[in-house]
């Protein structure tokens, strides 16, 4: 009876001893499990690839070591090995955060910075058209000192950039032309349809944009971006914008109105 015991206890203990040594690896915010968290020693003796659960197994070897804990997305630490002195350690990692510098939309389709882009370009938001609330987007283009408005009656509003107008300016409502190089060289006064509180920004490029746009935009580019929709990050949600204003010096009545609904997985204007 006494020997069986004693072996009882010696493979007792010898099993307490051969227990792996793991690590979990987590995000400290949501304390998920990360993958592909990249593990090794300062000398490379041990690496190793954290699998779908954020588990690095069999440790035990490297006791006097310190690991080196790598993922792109997230702060690089170090870890001594010494201090997992349980059968499993979790390990909580910080989001890398990256800062980004403020970028615009440009008149040459590509997202870059305004002091990188060559061209004269005015920039018109959302927040000068409530401001100034023009009765037509006419009017507030000429506000801009740079933009002449062939205007003779309160339903035209031609622009004309650096001496040329109609089909050598070109127009453009969200990348889509609303004019061409076949237009008519008279005044063009399609720019009075579009509401000017429907436009999140417009941007005006002076002088020639044809190696961009093609011929239509020899005297310059007027490109208007409608608002979006967003997304909201609760429940759906239902918002209401109403505008308006009269002007006594011509009479002018301006009214606006949109409703904006928005959802985690669903947004329209």
């Amino acid at each position: 009876m006494f020997y069986h015991l004693a072996f009882i206890f010696i493979f007792l203990s010898m099993s307490f001893l051969c227990v792996s040594q793991d690590l979990q690896i987590l995000d400290k915010n949501t304390k998920r499990s990360i993958s592909n968290v990249v593990v090794h020693t300062k000398n490379f003796n041990f690496s190793d690839i954290s699998d779908d659960l954020g588990m690095i197994y069999n440790l035990n070897s490297f006791q006097d070591d310190t690991l080196y804990i790598i993922h792109p997305s997230y702060l690089s630490q170090t870890f001594p090995i010494a201090k997992a002195n349980k059968s499993l350690n979790f390990i909580f990692l910080d989001e890398k955060i990256i800062n980004l510098g403020a970028y615009v939309f440009s008149s040459d389709k590509y997202i870059r910075k305004s002091t990188e882009v060559p061209n004269n370009i005015l920039h018109i938001n959302a927040y000068e058209y409530e401001m100034d609330q023009p009765s037509d987007n006419a009017l507030m283009l000429m506000k801009q000192g740079n933009v002449y408005i062939q205007k003779s009656q309160m339903g035209g509003g031609s622009p004309i950039i650096r001496g040329l107008e109609a089909n050598k300016v070109l127009l453009m409502l969200d990348g889509i032309k609303m004019n061409n190089a076949i237009f008519r060289s008279g005044h063009v006064h399609n720019l009075i349809q579009i509401d000017p509180f429907s436009l999140n920004s417009t941007e005006i490029i002076l002088g020639p944009g044809s190696v961009i746009h093609g011929s239509d935009a020899l005297g310059g580019v007027i490109n208007m971006q409608t608002k979006s929709p967003f997304f909201s990050t609760d429940s759906g949600r239902f918002n209401i914008n109403l505008l308006s204003s009269y002007a006594s010096v011509n009479n002018a009545k301006v009214f606006h109105t949109d409703i904006q609904y928005s959802s985690p997985k669903h947004a329209m204007i």
